[in-house]
């Protein structure tokens, strides 16, 4: 038997060669930013081995080579196959290896280093390469890395010149990675997000990490912010640091690395605090006599008290929604524009939440959640969810030669996102089973960072998670885990629910009802955010495409078209109808009281002094009157009786008359205007004059029967019946034929989206 040779794309214990250790990104950082985004020169092969010899030379002639743009996913481009699956791998199942045939891009650009830049660190930085890749500097190795959505940095400054250089980056369709990227998604490959040269003070910062906790004593322990700043410089220094809030500085001090290591501790009195209705932010500037970077800090508190998860001491209720990076033109390369867009339209439907599904989202979109308030679950690059098929669905998540791979992708992760306030837990991936590599992930989790909570829906147990977490659970047994029957004493949250495909989800507000009743249900997030069409435009018309319109087998068809959005982004009803249903604030009629409204709000840290109710009474089309109640004062999660003052009047005859209620908020905020609408209720109104018109009656009716057939008839009317089996036969009036045959049973209707593999069920 012949032993299959290992590549290095193919050595789950081979995390990199030469890439540097994962760090914190900075939200500003006075060192020099490159970008190498644009033009580069391209070749695509079917596999590695192909390449062309010299290819990594510099003085290689690739005049001949096709030019493609970075970012981009080459199967948008033209090359290679577009693919969809869920569950299904593309390749036999023979962990670590792949196939032979493995898709390749060799990509090349020509950069200029001048004399000056050697007087830096000379940094180059892939923020995300799917699925592997090596790079070489003017024909020399520079290194090798791998996890798709996590960045990779090389420092370059020993391997580049003064004047012209080229770097050459080989990029593999797959990998031993490959194998633990498995998302419910297309197949894309290539440098899909930017890269960059950055030219860091050799003296300067390399990496600061910020706590923003929050302290206090006696019946105020959330009053004060605890600032925690580690700095890791690249030689000994001293600096200065100082925090800001609305351009004062709150606080500022000095400091020494030992070891180029520097530890800050300051209390802030008083401080604002953050969560995803009140994002306060401060901002953090630490410098050098080379360097300064800024971290924006949010302080809250992450805590289990008494068997639930609070922020700053309070019990939330997470309204969220499960988000990938996606564009229907560009696949999985999103600009910030359209990452902004995202943020600000969650905000606009009473959105709270967003699952980085599954794997860490583009580092931009982290700093919109931060700013504009949405609690984050930020999640690892780890599926493994084909090997479901196999009957082995353990193994490698219970391999310990697979534990380095599957500790990376979380560790990596955590450094990198770990200043953002708004993620409130690290989730270890999603769908791949139990085993001991995601306890040891759980450890190398909690050893970097105890502030948050650790969260993987495959951990059913939750022996390591401090979350109970499940996926589309129904109702019955939701309301066991609700009461204790089931899985112990944690919070409980429903990662995905309301699969959104077709003309989902259904049974929102029976869940959102539940979350609301029992207080170990902390919510959910629904599936999915998008739909994942992509774009095409035939020339003679624009639509979108799925799964199998590529001719790609085996494939899971439309299911990438599951989300509360379009491909386009048109919102879809589902979008509405969830809105509305999480919506924080709630108008109940007052049973027996026309004017009155029980007014709740669901807010967690919000009173209702911010909105208003437009009421008006209409008959549906006209409005009879209107006005605004602007005084509401509940308190978070209190509630309050408001009278609507609209007056009495005369109903005309046989008119039905409603009370609509909008909560809109006052006053402009940072993703809404003011006027901008919560919800919107309507109630009927008992006031109404009904009157009967008296029609002209017909002759008495008259029953015969002949030849099987029983007819009822007057000078009006002819209604026929099988005398035998009781069918309607026919139905006559005044000269027309309204039935000309009874109806027939029928037990089967049209298929639609929802009914998923049962239609195989119906139509056999």
């Amino acid at each position: 038997m012949t032993r299959r040779i290992m590549k290095r794309w193919e050595n789950p214990m081979l995390e990199h060669i030469g890439r540097r250790e994962a760090r914190t990104a900075f939200y500003k950082d006075s060192s020099e930013h490159r970008s190498l985004n644009g033009e580069w020169k391209f070749c695509y092969l079917e596999a590695p081995e192909l390449s062309p010899n010299g290819f990594m030379l510099e003085e290689t002639n690739c005049d001949e080579w096709d030019t493609i743009d970075v970012p981009s996913v080459w199967q948008l481009r033209g090359y290679d196959k577009m693919h969809y699956t869920d569950v299904w791998y593309l390749f036999p199942i023979r962990p670590p290896f792949v196939p032979s045939k493995n898709p390749t891009g060799i990509y090349r650009k020509e950069i200029t280093i001048t004399k000056e830049d050697f007087q830096k660190d000379i940094i180059l930085k892939f923020h995300g390469v799917d699925s592997a890749f090596d790079v070489w500097i003017n024909g020399n190795h520079v290194g090798y890395s791998k996890v798709s959505r996590l960045p990779s940095e090389f420092d370059i400054t020993s391997f580049v010149k003064e004047g012209k250089n080229t770097i050459v980056a080989r990029v593999y369709k797959w990998s031993d990675g490959t194998y633990l990227e498995d998302q419910d998604m297309w197949w894309y490959s290539g440098i899909y997000r930017d890269v960059e040269l950055i030219l860091e003070p050799k003296d300067g910062i390399f990496d600061c990490s910020v706590v923003g906790d929050l302290t206090g004593e006696g019946e105020n322990p959330y009053a004060h912010g605890l600032l925690k700043v580690n700095i890791t410089t690249k030689q000994e220094t001293t600096g200065k640091f100082f925090l800001e809030k609305d351009g004062k500085v709150v606080v500022d001090g000095t400091f020494e690395t030992t070891n180029n290591k520097a530890l800050i501790k300051e209390v802030i009195p008083n401080v604002e605090k953050w969560t995803a209705e009140t994002p306060a932010l401060y901002t953090l500037t630490v410098q050098t006599k080379s360097q300064e970077v800024k971290v924006r800090v949010g302080f809250r508190k992450i805590e289990l008290i008494d068997n639930n998860f609070t922020v700053n001491g309070t019990v939330i209720l997470l309204n969220g929604v499960n988000r990938h990076d996606y564009d229907p033109k560009e696949g999985r390369t999103v600009t910030y524009e359209r990452m902004k867009e995202d943020v600000i339209l969650m905000k606009q439907s009473n959105i709270n939440a967003v699952r980085c599904s599954h794997y860490p989202a583009n580092e931009a979109f982290y700093d919109l959640c931060d700013e504009y308030g949405l609690y984050v679950i930020d999640e690892a690059d780890l599926e493994c969810h084909g090997f479901e098929w196999v009957e082995n669905y353990e193994w490698i998540t219970d391999d310990k030669n697979w534990e380095k791979a599957y500790v990376d992708r979380s560790v990596r992760m955590v450094k990198r996102d770990r200043n953002h306030p708004s993620i409130i837990m690290w989730s270890m991936g999603n769908e791949s089973t139990f085993g001991c590599n995601f306890v040891e992930t759980a450890k190398a989790i909690k050893a970097l960072d105890t502030t948050r909570l650790v969260h993987y829906e495959g951990d059913f147990e939750a022996e390591v998670t401090d979350v109970y977490s499940t996926m589309y659970t129904r109702l019955k047994p939701l309301k066991e885990v609700a009461e204790y029957r089931k899985k112990g004493k944690k919070p409980h949250i429903m990662c995905e629910y309301g699969h959104a495909m077709g003309n989902g989800p259904g049974g929102l507000k029976a869940y959102q009802d539940m979350y609301r009743k029992y207080k170990r249900l902390q919510g959910g997030f629904l599936w999915e955010w998008y739909d994942h069409g992509i774009y095409t435009n035939d020339g003679e018309q624009e639509y979108y495409r799925y799964g199998g319109n590529f001719s790609d087998f085996p494939t899971n068809g439309n299911f990438c078209i599951d989300g509360i959005l379009m491909p386009d982004r048109t919102p879809s009803p589902a979008l509405f109808e969830y809105k509305q249903v999480i919506a924080q604030v709630s108008v109940e009629k007052c049973l027996g009281k026309e004017r009155e409204v029980l007014v709740k709000n669901y807010y967690d840290f919000l009173d209702l002094s911010f909105v208003q109710l437009n009421w008006q009474v209409t008959d549906g089309e006209r409005i009879i009157e209107e006005g605004v109640v602007d005084s509401l004062t509940a308190k978070p999660h209190g509630e309050e009786r408001v009278f609507v003052p609209f007056k009495a009047f005369s109903p005309e005859k046989n008119v039905d008359y409603y009370l609509n209620i909008f909560v809109v908020q006052k006053e402009e905020n940072l993703y809404a205007k003011a006027g901008h609408k919560i919800a919107n209720y309507q109630f009927p109104l008992s006031v109404k004059q009904v009157v009967f018109e008296e029609r002209a009656m017909g002759n008495p009716l008259t029953v015969t029967e002949e030849a099987g057939v029983l007819t009822v008839k007057n000078d009006r009317i002819s209604v026929k019946f099988h005398t035998v089996f009781g069918t309607l036969l026919s139905v006559e009036s005044n000269g027309n034929v309204w039935l000309e045959e009874g109806p027939e049973m029928t037990v089967y209707r049209a298929t639609i989206d929802n009914d998923m593999y049962k239609k195989e069920d119906w139509m056999n």
